[in-house]
């Protein structure tokens, strides 16, 4: 009996033992394939081109480290910020996957905006996390970066909650910007909200979807543009607005793991800590801003802006309406204003099937209208 007793302690002892080595195997390679750094800009000859940058900094803004990505082959290009949706879904990893070409053009910056990302931290509430908190880090990241790069301005690019963030940022402060570009452009999102239901309805509908047909109907409608229990209904309305394509055009909920969570697990940029919290920012930020879009529209709220607005929207956006943001961009004020729809894209535009002429309007276009005026 003893005999056996050792025994099984021994092979106890040894599975134990492997899974000690296997946890560091698997801890050391993680750790390789997310150093937390990002890669020197080269030229075709794997030198390094002597007025790029590539450096990734962890800010002190207003009290919170925040992660901001640096990445250009000219540090006298003008400067581009890019401030992601969600609320709380950082977007440096889609940026540096389908938009590098960017970087021969511009100096772009991605950041992570605090609770978000690698700039997550314990403990958000509504008193350390609001728009208004986020409208002065905005201010204070581009002031950051105008003293950086010694420019009096800056272009300023929202992509879905990053858009209302951002049109909010430049009606308080215009004279930090040479241009605004939205995109999934937010405009009065209790309306939107409703068409979004309403589209992937009457898609289950007209495809005899029953399963889509009973999960909705359970949901039920949103009732100015609120559900019964939110957070919930939310999570499966949106998987039926991507199913159906209105999130990326021609992509499927299964297609975006390949397409969104791929990147995400390949991003060098992030520590392995810095992935495991970007899924617990999700959460905790939406819970704390979702309300803040719902119950402050920005078609009441910024009807003028002193800074050129570009809005470029996907007519097949059913999580930012493109109807909505046609009509907001119709009765803005501003010193100059263009809509431009891409008739193959959905809410994801920057990364879906027309990323070439995303990236033309942003190359070509809006830098010479906007710096040679």
């Amino acid at each position: 009996m003893k005999k056996v007793f050792r025994l099984i302690t021994k092979i106890v002892a040894y599975i134990f033992a492997l899974l000690i080595l296997l946890f560091v195997v698997v801890s050391v390679c993680l750790k390789g394939l997310s150093p937390g750094t990002t890669k020197p800009i080269t030229d075709s000859s794997g030198e390094i081109i002597k007025e790029s940058i590539a450096e990734i900094n962890y800010l002190d803004i207003n009290g919170i480290k925040q992660f901001v990505l640096i990445r250009g082959n000219n540090i006298n290009k003008p400067v581009l910020l890019m401030v992601h949706g969600g609320p709380g879904s950082p977007q440096a990893h889609m940026n540096c996957k389908y938009n590098k070409e960017l970087e021969e053009h511009y100096v772009v910056v991605n950041w992570d905006q605090r609770g978000a990302g690698a700039s997550f931290y314990d403990s958000i509430n509504s008193q350390n996390l609001n728009i208004e908190i986020l409208i002065d880090d905005t201010k204070e990241l581009t002031n950051y970066l105008r003293n950086r790069f010694n420019q009096d301005k800056i272009f300023i690019l929202g992509h879905s909650w990053g858009s209302y963030l951002g049109m909010k940022t430049i009606h308080k402060y215009p004279n930090l910007y040479h241009a605004y570009i939205g995109i999934g452009q937010v405009s009065n999102q209790r309306k939107s909200e409703e068409l979004s239901y309403e589209f992937v309805y009457n898609t289950a509908k007209k495809t005899n979807n029953k399963k889509a047909i009973a999960q909705l109907e359970e949901i039920g409608y949103p009732v100015n543009g609120v559900y019964t229990n939110m957070a919930k209904s939310m999570m499966i309305e949106r998987n039926w607005v991507t199913n159906f394509g209105g999130a990326a055009h021609g992509l499927t909920q299964k297609d975006l793991i390949k397409f969104f969570i791929f990147p995400l697990i390949n991003f060098n940029e992030y520590r392995v800590i810095d992935k495991i919290n970007y899924i617990r920012g999700i959460g905790q930020t939406q819970k704390v801003i979702w309300e803040t879009i719902l119950n402050n529209q920005l078609e009441d709220e910024v009807n003028e802006v002193e800074v050129p607005v570009y809005i470029l929207q996907g007519i097949y956006d059913y999580q930012t309406v493109h109807s909505l943001a046609k009509a907001y961009i119709h009765s803005l004020k501003a010193p100059y204003k263009e809509f431009i729809t891409f008739s193959n894209s959905a809410h994801m535009l920057p990364y879906n099937q027309e990323i070439k002429k995303f990236h033309k309007l942003l190359i070509e276009k809006i830098p010479n209208e906007i710096l040679e005026k």
